[in-house]
């Protein structure tokens, strides 16, 4: 069973070079050369739809997770190279077709798949998870300021962020995996 780890195509130089990115998005960037995993993208009807307002986030979420049952996720699993990153656009953390993927996967093959360089503790479930839409205050994750010791929102895996308190900046650090 291969190693799998997601991520997003921002954050793809951070995989080490024994994880081979693969794209799960529908459409990857113009310039994507890398390996591609179509079966886990969401079908192009899907995407426009919610896109679009046509449909309601549960509604493309009960959708979205229709489709994956219709794959056989040991067979999704033996197509990925021995060790897999998962990219679509997406930041870390937030609502995203990557982590119900990644939870599907799990609960078929027993198998933890997280979110590269951000600790299990700090993820959601995808279900739950905010969306990217959100303003920073209604985000769940937390930091401390190295400037003004105030407690700010901040975004799942940013290595900076600007204090909205001092107005300093300051480096954030996430885990890593072992």
């Amino acid at each position: 069973m291969p190693t799998i780890y997601t991520s997003n195509f921002s954050r793809v130089k951070l995989l080490p070079a024994e994880v081979v990115p693969v794209s799960i998005a529908r459409w990857p960037p113009r310039t994507w050369k890398g390996a591609r995993c179509i079966d886990l993208a969401p079908p192009v009807e899907l995407l426009r739809a919610v896109k679009t307002g046509k449909i309601p986030i549960a509604e493309y979420t009960e959708r979205y997770r229709a489709h994956l049952a219709k794959l056989d996720p040991k067979a999704v699993a033996a197509k990925l190279p021995p060790s897999a990153g998962l990219l679509c656009f997406c930041p870390p953390g937030f609502y995203c077709h990557r982590r119900f993927a990644a939870e599907w996967l799990e609960a078929a093959l027993g198998a933890e798949i997280p979110e590269y360089g951000i600790g299990r503790e700090m993820l959601v479930p995808a279900a739950a998870a905010p969306c990217t839409d959100w303003t920073a205050d209604m985000l769940p994750w937390r930091t401390k300021c190295d400037h003004c010791k105030k407690s700010v929102p901040s975004k799942l895996g940013d290595p900076s962020m600007l204090c909205p308190a001092c107005g300093k900046t300051f480096q954030l650090e996430w885990d890593r995996p072992a």
